[in-house]
Formats: C-alpha cells, structure tokens, sequence
C-alpha cells in the first residue's frame, strides 16, 4: 500500500489559513482545558491574534501590548518587565497545548521569540528553524530527524526529559505547589508594593518611598527571581491586595510592608505574601536609631538585608 505525501511545492501553495479559521482556532485554544484560566494569557493571545487578522501587526510592540493589555499608563517603560515575562509564559503555555490537547488541530498559532507578533499556520506544515540550519550529521536531526520519528514520538520524548528533569514536578503534585493541574512551571516573579507610611509626621513618608526604591535596586541583583520594574511598583497603593496582584499582573509573590517613626525611632515591617492563596511566607521586623544612623543608611541596610533573606539561592522563595 502506497502512501501520499505532500510534496514541498504542494505544501507551499497552499492557501494560508482563513481569518474564520484563525479565529476558531483561537477560540480551540482559549476553551480548551489545557490553557489556564487564570491571568492575562488569554486576553493577550487574542489582542495579539486580532491585532495581526486585521492588519495591525505592525503595532505589536511592549508598548501597545502593556496598554492595552495591561492597563499600564501613556508612561509605561521598558524597565517594566511585565510584557516580557508574560510573552514568555505564554509561549510556553501555546507550547504546551500543541503537545497535548492541540496534537491534530488545523491550524498553529505561535508567537515566536524576538517580537509579539503571532504566525498562522496549518499544523501538518514543517517549522521554519529561527537559528542555525540542522546539522544533518546530529543524531535525531536531518535525514532521521524529528520529522521522519513524527510528530506524536517527538511529543512523548520531551514528555518523559521534562519530567526526568523535573520540569512537571509543579504540575503534577497539583494544590500541594500551589498549582493546578494544566498550568506550566514559571521563574518566581516578585511584585514591590510601595512601602505604607504608618504615620507620624513626612519623615515617615521620605523613608517608605526611599526604602521602596532601595528594594527595586537590590533584589532584581538576584537572578533566582523576576523583579517588576519601577513603573508596575509605582502603580500600586500600599494596601494593594495579594489575589489583585496574582490576576492583574500574575506575579507569584507580592512584597508589602510599611514604616513607622516615633522619635528617634524607625520600625520598619516587611512581609512576604503567596499570591496564590494570601499566605504570608515570611515577615520580619527592623528597629534602627535614628540618632546612631542615617537615613539612607537605614534604607540600604533593611533594604539588603530583606533581599538577602528572601531571593539569595537559599533563601524564602528560591
């Protein structure tokens, strides 16, 4: 028994994907059990997806996404991670679903890495490399590579390395983690909270909004974590509300506290709180005199040391 096979001129003068087409396959994803819930993921994809049916591809840049998407204001920076770490999950999360649930659907919708803007193709057509053309020399690639081993082989061997290496071990152990079923394994992504003035004159508010900078200096030194920018930080109120955070901007932890100065006397409380369910993880007081030390002193030695107890490699969230 003979079997068909498209030819590479056949395959390329097939008609792209329609708009109708497109659009269904968005909704596939979107419903399906497979792409979580929760966060921005869906209304990203889909702005991004409707942005490039009607024409707008071009507009596609952290700016536009940032407003759009994530209510940032007319003065959103790039120091501002947040359209960054949320394109990554969500690559990962598209990624992810073709494995699975998307094995045998028409059409592919990614958003390759360098840009937002998304490609449309039809599932059964072979993936542009984006680096170095494949060594045909390399075990598994060239003449008998992944296209001759097939689609569904290939899911199950980065299925079995992912879970050697401990990649599902979040996924699979489900509420224990934090996680659901569905959801895939991020980087810690931290959100600062600026710091509440608990009274007692400005020298209260100087000190909270300096310690609030110290921190944004301090802890994105670590690379255990993703830190959000100054712009995510500033516009926040002090009393922002861990589940606000976790669906706003889906970061995992929120950083909170506030200052007092009574005196000659600074208290400083520091705490922080699981996103997912409003845990407090860690909290911490820091008295200091205000006659022995100065201010910025104060500021850069809480500020290090909160940032030392929580993102060094063995510290609360790594």
């Amino acid at each position: 028994m003979q079997t068909s096979v498209s030819s590479p001129d056949e395959r390329a003068e097939r008609a792209c994907p329609t708009q109708e087409e497109v659009r269904a396959q968005l909704e596939r994803i979107l419903s399906s059990r497979e792409f979580p819930s929760g966060g921005r993921g869906a209304a990203f994809l889909k702005y991004v997806t409707e942005e490039a049916l009607a024409g707008r591809a071009h507009r596609l840049k952290a700016y536009s996404v940032a407003i759009e998407v994530f209510n940032r204001s007319a003065g959103f920076s790039q120091d501002d991670p947040v359209v960054r770490i949320e394109a990554g999950r969500l690559r990962r999360v598209i990624e992810r679903y073709y494995l699975i649930a998307g094995q045998h659907d028409p059409i592919r919708i990614d958003i390759p890495k360098g840009g937002y803007v998304p490609t449309f193709t039809w599932n059964d057509t072979p993936i542009e490399a984006t680096g170095d053309e494949p060594n045909e020399d390399v075990p598994g690639r060239g003449a008998f590579g992944w296209r001759r081993l097939g689609w569904p082989v290939l899911a199950m061997f980065v299925a079995f390395v992912c879970a050697g290496l401990g990649y599902y071990a979040g996924v699979l152990t489900g509420p224990a983690t934090g996680r659901s079923v569905g959801q895939v394994p991020d980087e810690p992504t931290l959100v600062i909270a600026p710091f509440a003035d608990l009274g007692d004159g400005p020298q209260a508010a100087r000190y909270a909004a300096g310690l609030t900078e110290e921190l944004l200096t301090a802890l994105p030194r670590f690379k255990e974590i993703t830190v959000f920018g100054r712009e995510t930080s500033k516009a926040l109120p002090p009393g922002v509300e861990a589940l606000q955070v976790r669906d706003g901007l889906g970061a995992h932890y929120l950083l909170a506290g506030g200052v007092r100065v009574a005196g000659d006397k600074v208290r400083v409380t520091v705490r922080l709180v699981n996103t997912s369910n409003g845990s407090i993880l860690w909290s911490q007081d820091y008295d200091q005199d205000l006659d022995t030390h100065e201010l910025l002193t104060i500021q850069s030695d809480v500020a290090s040391k909160v940032a030392t107890a929580i993102a060094q490699p063995y510290g609360i969230i790594p």
